[in-house]
């Protein structure tokens, strides 16, 4: 996650600066917190149907 808000502040840098290395790292840091939502949501879903397909009579 480190390296993402740091890549995220390094564009945000090169188009404005300071407010830009901010707005780059916040966004940066929400992208990687919505992707391993997402990730985590489908191995949720993906060990669920695992489960009810080995326990079914």
């Amino acid at each position: 996650m480190l390296f993402a808000i740091l890549i995220g502040g390094a564009i945000g840098f090169a188009f404005g600066r300071l407010p830009g290395f901010v707005i780059g790292a916040v966004i940066a840091a929400l992208l990687v917190q919505w992707a391993k939502f997402k990730i985590y949501q489908r191995l949720r879903s993906v060990q669920s149907e695992f489960s009810n397909s080995v326990f079914a009579v």
